[in-house]
């Protein structure tokens, strides 16, 4: 037998999943705020820049920050 969960419940978690997707589209567009998660001084953040230099075809390439994350998430 299904799991009983009433209609009402399931509406708001449709609803909640629903906005979610559309924050994460919208922030492709527009994203004033997410750029400080991947300052390399960021305290917390585990998105953050180490600087540290990664080797491509035997050159140096460092990360520039500040870059969005919306097309991180997607």
């Amino acid at each position: 037998m299904a799991v009983q969960i009433s209609e009402s419940r399931m509406h708001l978690v449709r609803w909640i999943l629903t906005t979610g997707w559309l924050l994460i589209i919208a922030s492709l567009f527009y994203d004033p705020w997410s750029w400080a998660l991947t300052l390399p001084v960021h305290p917390w953040s585990p998105l953050r820049l180490s600087g540290d230099c990664v080797e491509v075809q035997e050159r140096c390439l460092i990360d520039q920050p500040p870059y969005p994350l919306g097309t991180t998430l997607i």
